[in-house]
């Protein structure tokens, strides 16, 4: 045994959850570049754009998720394969300061499909394998110096029916993805858009770094991954969560 030593630069392994237009595609945009940027989702046109033409570094990989479920064993088998194994170059080839997906929603919704062929009436039991599975995929970047992203949708909660009658829903939302993601990764936040102030806010869920810090409201131009990265760690680690790098492609 040994003494231990300090750490390296500073990352984040960080999930987000938010609404539809509540600016996680913006803000997963601001991690420090280059970003590879693997997309399952269509709120990215526009977002992305403003980044790029900023020198922003920008690396997209396309995966198609059927809108519905209808697509063949094979299709979702393949489709698997090439989301894990894009993963895992972006976290490790050392090319990228940042990986961000959007969704991890569909994403877990592309490893369900690939081993069950459905979403719905999978019995508990079986879900403890591609629960560990999922698990440690994203988990491989704690063995790198990477930051990450993992955007995830949210779904409105629905109360039951009375008498047979027609779920009505609640008013609140609630997370849809992996439910365990907020709990394995280093930073969870939920982002909103504050009506009032007109702007974006993100609230600190939890932190395995200082979960003291949790409760924190950051709003408009300070809604972003450098701010949060020095909130977390100091204001002295500002250059591990800006841009500059000279990484090469």
């Amino acid at each position: 045994m040994c003494a231990a030593q300090p750490t390296g630069p500073k990352r984040m392994i960080v999930s987000t959850q938010a609404r539809d237009k509540s600016g996680k595609t913006h803000f997963g945009f601001t991690m420090p570049g280059p970003i590879a940027f693997l997309n399952l989702d269509r709120g990215w046109e526009g977002v992305l754009d403003k980044f790029v033409a900023a020198g922003k570094v920008i690396v997209r990989k396309d995966f198609v998720v059927p809108l519905t479920q209808k697509m063949t064993d094979s299709g979702w088998d393949q489709l698997w394969a090439q989301l894990e194994a894009s993963y895992l170059y972006a976290v490790t080839s050392g090319h990228f300061r940042s990986v961000f997906v959007d969704t991890g929603s569909a994403m877990w919704e592309a490893l369900r499909m690939a081993e069950f062929g459905k979403l719905s009436k999978i019995p508990p039991m079986k879900y403890g394998e591609v629960n560990g599975r999922f698990e440690a995929l994203i988990l491989t970047a704690l063995d790198y110096p990477v930051n990450v992203c993992i955007a995830n949708r949210m779904k409105p909660v629905y109360a039951e029916g009375v008498a047979g009658g027609m779920a009505s829903k609640t008013g609140t939302w609630e997370p849809s993805g992996y439910a365990q993601l907020p709990y394995i990764v280093q930073v969870s936040i939920e982002q909103a858009w504050n009506e009032e102030r007109n702007c974006a806010a993100l609230r600190i869920c939890r932190s395995r770094f200082d979960q003291r810090k949790a409760g924190t409201v950051l709003e408009g131009s300070m809604c972003d991954f450098p701010t949060l990265g020095m909130y977390i760690h100091g204001p002295q680690y500002a250059a591990d969560f800006t841009d500059g790098s000279k990484a090469v492609l």
